[in-house]
């Protein structure tokens, strides 16, 4: 019986605290504030409320659900980018922020953690590794129904996609270093074939899955978006079984199917888009639950000193390095810049040495979670202005 109770209490969080997200979304659009920092605010307040909340959300739990997040939002990702149609010509944009540019910035703030802010060597690898990837959902959450001209939602688009695979590998690769004794060399060696093979299943189960999706007749069309979902699940089952990056494999597939399938079936893009921001609600408040106020004091100073390294000196740098080729205007690329927001994956990540038992895990976990809160709310609070003051920003998109 008391497992039953533990199991009617979780529920009950997760009903309270989704029913408060929805609620707080609301009053984000209106207040202009981002929706990820009032999901993640949610979580916390009820953790604070109550220590159950914790129990019901440890780390390994959350972990689990970020990953199974994680599998809808890069599919959806994919698919709703049009496929190569739409991103095509952001092919290597896209490339050079989501694979340089993430390499590019952990090299940077782990230097940075460690000369400038003082953490050892591995603490400072660990964070810069969980800060890297970006989160462009949360971009456009702030900006609502407006819309940017350009190619600049695509490239962030991408790049997040991009982007969290390549964080995945590296923060498995760096724990694998410190905790169980690897060689640079063989984190290197895993890291390339963890995406050439991600790459290469998720071009074959995508090219089999749109093809079933655009030929085969289900009998309804909610039945292509369980089909579709079933084959997100399928290619990151076998891209893990191979060794290979299961995220990255579930993005190429995604983009695949959105190419092949083109559109023939509303329902598969309306159910992704529904399961996608689901997910990320629930893994932004699930995280929350995690994080307790009484424990962040410690990590503020040097979250808040390498959030301003990172924002206003490191992503700048790595975004116009990465897109210095292009054919975009300083506005685009200050806006790009910019609009490097971070997000759930970067907390995701950061649980992951905690789990692996690293010693001052809890330290990287306190001073991402901050980081990420400072990021969420200075830069998604001033991108609309931003992109108005760029004339980047059009009128509202009208159903």
């Amino acid at each position: 019986m008391d497992v039953l109770h533990q199991v009617e209490y979780s529920v009950l969080v997760a009903g309270a605290i989704g029913v408060l997200a929805l609620v707080a979304s609301r009053a984000a659009r209106v207040l202009r504030i981002p929706a990820p920092a009032i999901f993640l605010l949610a979580g916390v307040i009820v953790a604070s409320f109550s220590d159950k909340s914790h129990d019901a959300a440890s780390f390994g739990h959350v972990a689990a659900l970020g990953s199974y997040a994680l599998i809808f939002i890069l599919f959806e990702g994919g698919y709703s980018n049009g496929g190569w149609l739409r991103t095509g010509p952001s092919v290597r944009p896209i490339l050079m922020l989501g694979v340089f540019g993430t390499l590019a910035t952990t090299a940077l703030l782990g230097a940075a953690a460690h000369w400038l802010v003082g953490l050892s060597v591995p603490l400072s690898v660990l964070v810069a590794v969980a800060l890297a990837p970006t989160d462009p959902a949360a971009v456009f959450s702030v900006l609502g129904e407006s819309d940017v001209e350009g190619s600049t939602d695509i490239i962030l688009e991408g790049e997040s996609g991009a982007n969290d695979p390549v964080g995945i590998s590296l923060m498995l690769g760096a724990i694998a270093y410190y905790d169980a004794g690897g060689s640079i060399a063989s984190v290197g060696v895993d890291f390339v074939v963890q995406l050439a093979v991600g790459i290469a299943v998720g071009a074959s189960c995508g090219f089999i899955l749109g093809e079933i999706l655009r030929r085969v007749r289900f009998g309804a069309d909610a039945l292509h978006a369980v089909a579709a979902v079933a084959g997100a699940f399928l290619t990151f089952a076998f891209a893990t079984q191979l060794h290979g990056s299961g995220f990255l494999a579930v993005f190429v597939a995604g983009l695949l199917v959105g190419r092949l399938e083109v559109r023939a079936h509303e329902a598969t893009e309306g159910v992704l888009s529904v399961t996608a921001a689901l997910s990320e609600m629930a893994m932004f408040t699930a995280l929350g639950l995690t994080v307790s106020f009484d424990n962040l004091g410690h990590a503020v100073p040097r979250a808040l000193a390498l959030f301003a390294l990172l924002t206003f000196l490191i992503r700048p740098l790595v975004t116009w390095a990465a897109l210095a080729p292009e054919p975009l205007t300083r506005g685009e690329r200050a806006f790009v810049a910019w609009g490097g927001l971070k997000g759930a994956v970067p907390i995701l990540l950061a649980s992951f040495p905690i789990l692996a038992g690293i010693e001052d895990a809890t330290l990287v976990y306190d001073i991402v979670f901050v980081a990420v809160a400072a990021s969420v709310l200075v830069q998604g609070a001033t991108l609309p202005f931003l992109a108005r003051r760029l004339g980047l920003l059009s009128a509202p998109k009208h159903a």
